[in-house]
């Protein structure tokens, strides 16, 4: 058993912020190689996915956490992903990559799956420049390194998981594994992490699942299937609360849905790291003007010049987030925080209004007159 002063110091270790994030790190060997692409060139036989959600649980004799993402993501694989009409039209990811001067690459506003994989495949750091001054491979150069990535995905479905899979590096797997575990499921979370081992990094991180009351004529199914068959969200018509005895009319009708919507902070120093955000938007109206969580309305706003940051909600401008990890997670998790607090609210509110209208007030009940010396005689 360890002693008391070294159980207090490894304590101390877990939030303790190492002054090491706070310099210039040399990452370039490291992160612009792949998780799976190191394991392959070990020996490692397994898919694309059992491989990497492995990071997460290879000391674990269960593997609850890989067979639960495996199960879910049945039938993704590298060999099917372009001929998938999901993976290849289905507009799902924004991604903005940007170096220290902010010079940033360019990608579309919306990206499908198949995409989101091409363009994360892509190194993400230039190559090194040999003492000649010549890069290793010419023209690339010109690419600004991708320092600062920030990912935002849509509804969260088998194929963006492959995409994250196939391009996580090495050292990024055994974060970004478990998120993707801790997203599907549908438990809240904040978490602080600095892992000191291997390659020192940390990754700060929260899940906040909410209910939210939407009216549609029809209900919006989730069509992510998990592994006991059923959808991954579910929903309820709570439309009997309103009608005790019947929806007549051609109203539309009231459901709450369950989302989740997460993101995680992870890197390796101050200047270098990526932000994942993941939320569940299968039951939104895409087509209403006033939604600033689709894929098409933040494309719209950077065709007119305004470039929104998604994982702030669309509240904040890109260039007016920060670029320290800490600040800028406090800040997306302060935002989130105000969107899941208001869908609470919206949905108690209405649900005790509804209830509310079968409660006969008191004073209309007939004055009841009863005393302890009527109980006595009773």
């Amino acid at each position: 058993m360890p002693s008391p002063l070294r159980v207090s110091f490894s304590q101390q270790l877990l939030y303790r912020w190492d002054i090491i994030f706070d310099s210039h790190r040399d990452i370039r060997d490291h992160q612009n190689k792949t998780y799976y692409g190191m394991k392959k060139s070990y020996g490692v036989s397994s898919d694309v996915i059992s491989c990497f959600m492995e990071a997460s649980d290879e000391n674990d004799p269960c593997h609850y956490v890989t067979d639960s993402v495996v199960e879910f993501c049945a039938n993704a694989n590298i060999q099917s992903f372009q001929h998938n009409p999901s993976a290849v039209n289905e507009r799902i990811a924004l991604v903005d990559d940007s170096d220290e001067q902010e010079r940033r690459r360019e990608y579309r506003s919306g990206l499908t799956a198949w995409e989101l994989y091409q363009a994360l495949l892509k190194p993400r750091w230039r190559p090194k420049v040999d003492d000649a001054g010549a890069s290793q491979l010419p023209g690339q150069l010109e690419v600004p390194d991708a320092e600062i990535r920030r990912i935002f995905i849509a509804s969260l479905d088998r194929w963006a998981v492959l995409a994250l899979a196939a391009t996580g590096s090495y050292h990024e797997a055994r974060v970004l594994s478990e998120f993707i575990f801790r997203h599907l499921k549908f438990d809240p979370l904040v978490k602080a992490r600095i892992l000191p081992e291997g390659f020192p990094m940390f990754a700060l991180e929260f899940h906040l699942p909410y209910f939210a009351l939407r009216r549609h004529r029809l209900p919006q199914m989730d069509v992510r299937i998990t592994d006991s068959g059923g959808a991954l969200r579910k929903h309820e018509d709570i439309t009997f609360l309103w009608n005790m005895d019947g929806k007549v009319d051609n109203s539309k009708t009231c459901y709450v849905y369950e989302a989740n919507l997460s993101c995680m902070v992870s890197g390796w120093d101050y200047h270098k790291w990526s932000a994942h955000f993941f939320i569940d938007l299968y039951f939104e109206d895409l087509k209403a003007d006033e939604d600033l969580e689709s894929i098409s309305d933040y494309e719209a706003h950077k065709t007119a010049g305004i470039a929104l940051d998604p994982l702030a909600g669309g509240k904040k401008l890109r260039e007016m987030m920060p670029r320290d990890p800490r600040n800028y997670f406090i800040l997306v998790l302060a935002i989130r925080l105000r969107k899941v607090k208001k869908e609470w609210e919206l949905l108690v509110t209405a649900v005790d209004e509804a209830i509310r209208t079968y409660v006969r007030p008191f004073h209309f009940l007939p004055e009841i007159q009863f005393t302890l010396s009527d109980a006595y005689n009773t």
